[in-house]
């Protein structure tokens, strides 16, 4: 009798303890549905693009901005649309990226996480849709790999407004190449920042790393070193000037130059730098110089000969 009760006693106990761990699993069920509810529609109202795949490349979750890029909804846990619901997909360089290749996929083999990389989206309609990718592996708390995220964005119109920068500031830049002038920028302490080739020719350089990141005072004959520091330190602060002094190549040459300059913000260090323009006046100085002398020379004859000089009038008389 005395074990019979004993038996039963266990019993009960035994279905105490099972009804308990059943009432506690399922309130962490419920718990971990109401998390995943509650994650999924934050991802659903991100303006980011999100979608989630499990480990063999399924796409398990994608909200509504990720199928507005794709251009498509595609069926959720479909084994024939793996790692991304796009159509079509291309590198930067315009080579083809195949589903199995992508930054996804690579997450997913080798536990890879991706920033910022560059990928585009052709849609079935044929558009194409330049996206900037952010990838994560997902991980249970053990470490193991269960899937991966997918965070992408539409640069399209970024991309579009560099391209464009980029024309512009090739076809400035073959402008400023082109003219005959010097055109240089030098910043508040005197250090030479950019020089076109025609200035390089100017100062008889034949790389533009022999004289960039120096300072031009090296450039200039000591007698204007002062007058162009000068000039620089109002320049740099705001005001316009015009300069005339004397270069020294780096061949040993002098050079009489004439320069103009002004300022503007450089966009690295947002400071004020000497944006010039010189021009080399060495052969105008030399006719100057050359007239000066002339002029001179011709005054000092006049001068001493001045006693021996007559003029005899239409009468004869001197």
């Amino acid at each position: 009798m005395g074990t019979a009760l004993l038996v039963l006693a266990l019993t009960i106990l035994l279905w105490v303890l099972l009804w308990r761990s059943a009432r506690d699993l399922s309130k962490f069920e419920i718990a971990s549905a109401h998390s995943e509810s509650r994650f999924q529609t934050l991802l659903s109202l991100m303006p980011a693009a999100v979608y989630t795949c499990d480990l063999e490349g399924k796409i398990t979750f994608f909200n509504k901005r990720a199928a507005e890029i794709w251009g498509r909804e595609p069926k959720l846990g479909d084994t024939d649309q793996k790692f991304c619901g796009s159509f079509r997909l291309w590198l930067p360089n315009g080579l083809p990226l195949p589903h199995d290749k992508t930054p996804v996929a690579l997450a997913l083999k080798e536990g890879l996480k991706t920033r910022n990389g560059d990928v585009i989206i052709e849609r079935e309609d044929g558009s194409k849709v330049f996206v900037s990718v952010n990838i994560d592996p997902l991980c249970d708390s053990a470490g193991n790999r269960y899937g991966v995220i997918n965070v992408f964005q539409d640069v399209t119109q970024i991309k579009r407004t560099e391209q464009d920068l980029r024309a512009r500031e090739q076809h400035l830049q073959a402008i400023i190449d082109t003219t005959p002038e010097c055109v240089k920028l030098v910043d508040a302490e005197g250090t030479l920042l950019a020089m076109n080739r025609a200035g390089l020719g100017m100062i008889e350089a034949d790389d533009a790393g022999h004289v960039i990141g120096k300072t031009v005072n090296s450039l200039i004959t000591p007698e204007f070193q002062e007058a162009f520091r000068q000039m620089n330190d109002r320049v740099c602060a705001g005001a316009r000037e015009h300069l005339e002094f004397e270069l020294l190549t780096l061949k040993g040459n002098r050079r009489w130059m004439e320069t103009d300059a002004t300022s503007i913000v450089e966009p690295k260090s947002g400071k004020k730098v000497q944006l010039a323009v010189t021009r080399d006046m060495t052969d105008r100085r030399k006719a100057e110089l050359d007239l000066q002398r002339k002029t001179k020379q011709l005054a000092t004859f006049l001068e001493t000969a001045a006693l021996g000089l007559h003029r005899v009038g239409p009468d004869g008389i001197v």
